[in-house]
């Protein structure tokens, strides 16, 4: 919409005034599912995601694809878990809602 693109030119202006160092770990992009390798593609994807449809279910499969299967959705709700399920049914999906949920999330980890 016309105003989402306001919104993105003005946030495109503001991203020009930081400065971005290339990434250290993996990135990924969901404006293209893909990972960003410089900090000017991180600027890229940033600015492409404000007006443009994002590739949300695309890069969750190029995870599943590149072997990562534990995801955690944070704040409250399901959502991220029911996307996942129509996926993927294999990807774990652990919900952190509370300070308890951290817990149970560390404890998954060790």
């Amino acid at each position: 919409t016309s105003f989402m693109r306001r919104a993105a030119l003005k946030f495109s202006q503001e991203l020009d005034k930081i400065s971005f160092r290339d990434p250290s770990c993996k990135v990924l992009t969901n404006a293209f599912a893909r990972y960003a390798l410089s900090a000017e593609e991180i600027k890229k994807a940033l600015r492409m995601q404000m007006d443009h449809p994002i590739l949300w279910e695309d890069s969750m499969r190029k995870l599943l694809t590149d072997g990562i299967d534990l995801f955690i959705e944070v704040g409250p709700g399901k959502v991220l878990k029911g996307l996942f399920r129509r996926i993927d049914g294999r990807a774990l999906v652990l919900g952190m809602e509370n300070p308890e949920d951290l817990e149970r999330i560390e404890d998954y980890g060790s």
